[in-house]
């Protein structure tokens, strides 16, 4: 039987259901292949069509109830879409997927590249997708949930603690977008506290890659202006100056760079 190569009729598309081995190609108007040219098995040939490619004169395509779903149109570009379908609505025009040993890994299972095969954009078989490119937005960017708060570590073996209900807990949230890390909470401690005392350590997820460097005053009873650093293990202290007496500190409305200057 013969199997036409190029067709914008899909009434003129013969089937191929149940051929095997050689099929004889009509290659009517798609060029390079001869009419009577036949594919050996295990092999390929491909398909050149002259320089009068129009958009809706397909190379090559596959339907569904008689619409079309991946095709390839008159200028070899791939297509795909949903067949306007009933039972087709549930259905993804396209999808790229790794196997599934690869699941959870770094495997890259697509992307948009460049000539050379530099990636553009890709997702990740984890979850996790790349712009390696400036990605410009040209609407609001929703976030479906806020970033997580994450507790920071009180050093109570100092006195350090959390001021109590009523108050946010001391804890630190990174927006991923820009890079900036968050404060929140407000912490308390017994008594005097030597210069550079470590007052809490950031979870390790926010540490930065400087030391931050914060301008703060405490609360009474010391009630100092004075110097936070954060260094880049997250460690929050006042470097320069003892607290003097019992006192707080109130982390709502700081916020540092993660990344580097």
């Amino acid at each position: 039987m013969a199997a036409t190569g190029y067709t914008s009729d899909p009434a003129a598309v013969d089937s191929v259901n149940g051929e095997t081995g050689t099929v004889v190609l009509n290659a009517g108007d798609v060029g390079a292949v001869a009419t009577a040219e036949t594919v050996p098995a295990g092999a390929t040939r491909t398909v050149n069509r002259p320089a009068t490619g129009a958009e809706s004169t397909d190379v090559w395509q596959t339907q569904y109830a008689g619409q079309r779903g991946g095709y390839v149109n008159g200028y070899s570009c791939l297509r795909a879409r949903v067949p306007a379908h009933a039972d087709a609505a549930d259905q993804v025009a396209f999808r790229a997927a790794c196997h599934s040993s690869k699941d959870g890994t770094s495997q890259t299972i697509g992307s948009f590249a460049l000539s050379d095969n530099t990636d553009m954009f890709r997702t990740l078989a984890n979850g996790d997708s790349y712009a390696d490119r400036d990605l410009h937005v040209g609407r609001a960017l929703v976030l479906d949930a806020p970033p997580a708060w994450l507790v920071a570590t009180l050093n109570s073996g100092s006195g350090v603690a959390w001021a109590g209900a009523g108050f946010p807990t001391v804890a630190s949230q990174l927006d991923g977008i820009y890079g900036r890390v968050f404060l929140r909470g407000r912490l308390t401690w017994s008594a005097s506290l030597a210069a550079g005392t470590v007052l809490a350590t950031l979870d390790s997820a926010h540490w930065p890659v400087e030391t931050i460097t914060l301008s703060v005053r405490t609360g009474p009873s010391s009630n100092l202006a004075a110097i936070a650093t954060v260094d880049t293990v997250g460690r929050l202290s006042l470097p320069h100056v003892a607290t003097g007496a019992a006192g707080y500190l109130g982390l709502d409305g700081l916020s540092f760079s993660r990344v580097a200057s």
